[in-house]
Parts: structure tokens; C-alpha cells; sequence
């Protein structure tokens, strides 16, 4: 029996079969150069695509929920934010995560599309007060004359000011 030929196609349902998005999505494009050095199906041999297959099998791409140039200290909140919150599911998990750098680190950033003001809306003080010392680097004890020495933590004591 002669060996049917891979295409783009199998590509697609093998990835739709593992719940992975493929339509021009950076992060299963970026996967498969990893996997044959090109990204786009199309511009892939039968030979690579079979090896695109082979790679999604036993170690698919991670789904596209995963985000892609995530500034390294939003990893770092989330995993803060993660140990000391261990009932909050993903979601809120990187929300708060991405608040904590919206809000206070990196304003101005390309990847913040809200006002300031949007970010953790809604909290008295004294819950605004309980996410800071949660999860921004464990200031459970913060003292604003203790700190004070870099522009992030000028800009938190500012906050933490007005929220008091």
C-alpha cells in the first residue's frame, strides 16, 4: 500500500485534535521553527511536515494561551503571586500579575492598554492594601521610610499613600 503523502492539512486536525491553535498564531509558529526552522506550514517539504507531526505527538507546542515576549517580571509576580495565593486559578493568577506590573512597574509599556486607574478598580484600601504585601515581593511588613530607594518603589509608596 503506497504511503500517503503529509500536508498542511493533517497538520491542522493533528493540532485541532490537541486543542492547539495553528492560524497564524506566533507561538505554534514560533514551535515550529524550533521543530524544522520554518513557521509557516506551506513553506514546508512533505518531509517536514512529517516531522511537525512526529514533534506534536510526543512534545505538541504549548497551547496559545501561553503568551509570547512576557516581560520576565510578570513571570515573576505570577509565580509570587501563585505561592501566596494557592486558591487563585490561572486567571487570576496572571490578572493580578499583569496589574502589579501595569499598574506599578511598567506603566507606559506597550503591552499596558489600560489607564492606571483600571488596574486593581474597584478595592478599598484595605484589600488593595492585602494584593500589595500578597504579592508584590512580600511587603506584608512595608514601612514606606524603609523603602524608597529606586523609582518602583517611589512609585508603590505613592500608591500605598494614596490608598490609605
Amino acid at each position: 500500500m503506497p504511503k500517503v503523502a503529509t500536508t498542511p492539512k493533517d497538520v491542522h486536525d493533528l493540532a485541532d485534535k490537541l486543542d492547539v491553535s495553528w492560524d497564524n498564531d506566533p507561538n505554534f509558529m514560533a514551535w515550529t521553527k524550533q521543530v524544522v526552522g520554518k513557521e509557516h506550514l506551506d513553506d514546508m517539504s512533505e518531509k517536514e511536515l512529517r516531522a511537525v507531526v512526529s514533534a506534536m505527538k510526543s512534545n505538541p507546542p504549548k497551547s496559545d494561551k501561553v503568551a509570547i515576549n512576557i516581560p520576565k517580571k510578570v513571570d515573576e509576580y505570577a509565580k509570587s503571586v501563585q505561592e501566596k495565593n494557592p486558591d487563585y486559578d490561572d486567571a487570576k493568577v496572571w490578572a493580578t500579575a499583569w496589574s502589579i506590573y501595569c499598574k506599578y512597574k511598567e506603566p507606559g509599556s506597550e503591552h499596558c492598554k489600560k489607564d492606571t486607574s483600571e488596574y486593581f478598580p474597584g478595592k478599598g484600601a484595605k484589600e488593595a492594601e492585602s494584593d500589595l504585601s500578597k504579592s508584590w515581593g512580600g511587603y506584608s511588613t512595608f514601612r514606606p521610610h524603609r523603602h524608597g530607594h529606586d523609582k518602583d518603589q517611589i512609585n508603590l509608596i505613592s500608591v500605598w499613600k494614596e490608598l490609605r
